[in-house]
This record gives C-alpha cells, structure tokens and sequence, in this order.
C-alpha cells in the first residue's frame, strides 16, 4: 500500500520514465511489427519504468512545475528514447539495403514484401536477413543488453539532463557513415560476383550474337544468386558479429553525446 502511495506521489516521474523506455521500443524489430498490440507494449514498458523506479536508477528531476515546463521535460525523454532507438534500428536497415541492392543486380526487384513495421514494400531477400538477424539478436541476448543499458541511461542521463548539443549530432552522423561503409563492405563481394558475370554475358554476346543473352542471362544470374545465398548463410554469424560490434558502440556513443 505504501508502494502504491508512493506511487501516486511521483505519477509526474513515472510518466517520465514510461516516456523514455517507450519510446525507445518504437523503432526496435519484433516491438515495431503491427501485430505487436500497443496494450503489450505499453504494459511492457511500464512494467519496466517501475523497476527502474524502484531499484533507484531514477534522480527525481526539478523542472518548472507548469504545463509547458512538465510538455518540455516529456519531450526531451522521448527525444532520448528515439536517439537510442536510432542507433538500434539502423544497424538492422543494413540487410535492407544489402536485399535491395542484391534484387537489383539478380533481375529479384520485382520480387517484394509488404513489411507491415515499415508500411511499405521491402525486398524479399533483406526482409529475409533481417529477420535471420533478429533472431539471433533475440538468442544472443541482445534485447537484454538493450535492456540493461536502457535503464543504466538514467544513471548517465537523468531526468531532464539530456543534452542535444553537437556531440550527438556528431555521434548521428558517424551511426549514418557507418552504416554505408558496413553495407557496401557486406555487398561488394557479392556484387562483384554478379558483375563478372555480367562482363562475361557481355563477352560472349559479342562473340556469340545469336544467342538471346536476356533469355540466359536473367536465369543464369538468378542462379548464381541463390548459391551465393546459400554461401552467405554459413558467414551470417561474421555478418551479425561486425553488425552486433558497430550497434553496441553506435549506442554508447549516442548515450555519451547527450552526456556532453
């Protein structure tokens, strides 16, 4: 009972926190799929701003005690949920990416999901990875890490603490480079194959011009594609590894900016 008193004394902090950790499951794969009902994760999420308020990772916070000062302070959480959110979704984007780029250069394009996270169409071979790779953050115990740090944050950054200064833009804009430089690393071989494929197509049409090279071309490509998808299956563990390395420092150097 006194709990519950207590409790309803600091209904202002409790939304605070409920702010921030929800924010933060937004972006997050699993979480963000529609079939998630909002009620579980809105439940989830107080369930753990309680226990962040109790095992006293919270510093009571002092803010303007008017509508706007309160408005301002619930901004700001849920501006740090997002930027931590961030750096989480993007790193998943790379198999995106990677199954876009492979569907173009295989004649695959046309070949596309209805991603309901997203609302769009995705392609089926990055829709495929990222979920091979969200499987394995689960086993790992990566939404436990994302945990951990999460309610670790409101030891670094308290309550109306947060700090939006160019630290954190700088941390952004090195989580965006990031992801480029990981994406293209993971696709050039793969698209180097399929490009010398592409040379040798142009070869032997040259030399064989009554052969239809877009009959023998499109399937072979295809082909090719499928085996080296079936090659890429036994590398996936590097894949989530060199992914897994730059996600958790993605997300410590987010935290670290808005520290600053």
């Amino acid at each position: 009972m006194e709990e519950l008193m207590s409790l309803y004394k600091d209904i202002d902090i409790f939304l605070l926190v409920f702010c921030r950790i929800i924010c933060a499951f937004i972006f997050l794969p699993v979480t963000e799929e529609s079939k998630i009902p909002p009620l579980a994760l809105s439940g989830l999420s107080a369930i753990l701003a309680l226990i962040t308020i109790y095992t006293g990772q919270v510093t009571k916070p002092i803010y303007n005690p008017t509508l706007l000062g309160y408005t301002f302070v619930i901004v700001k959480e849920c501006m740090v949920g997002l930027i931590i959110s961030f750096g989480m979704k993007i790193f998943f984007q790379v198999y995106y990416f990677m199954g876009m780029l492979f569907g173009m250069q295989s004649g695959m394009s046309m070949s596309q999901l209805y991603d309901p996270a997203a609302g769009a169409q995705v392609p089926t071979i990055g829709r495929f990875y990222m979920l091979g790779f969200s499987v394995i953050f689960i086993l790992s115990g990566g939404y436990e890490w994302f945990i951990t740090i999460l309610i670790d944050s409101y030891k670094k950054i308290p309550i109306d603490q947060a700090v939006f200064g160019p630290h954190v833009m700088k941390a952004i804009v090195e989580a965006i480079s990031n992801y480029w430089l990981i994406s293209f690393k993971l696709t050039m071989p793969i698209l180097g194959v399929l490009l010398i494929i592409d040379w040798g197509l142009g070869i032997l049409a040259r030399t064989v011009p009554q052969m239809n090279m877009f009959i023998i071309g499109i399937p072979l490509k295809m082909l090719v594609l499928f085996f080296l998808l079936i090659v890429t299956l036994g590398l996936f563990t590097v894949f989530n590894d060199i992914i897994l390395d730059e996600l958790i420092g993605t997300v410590m150097s987010l935290i670290q900016g808005m520290i600053s």
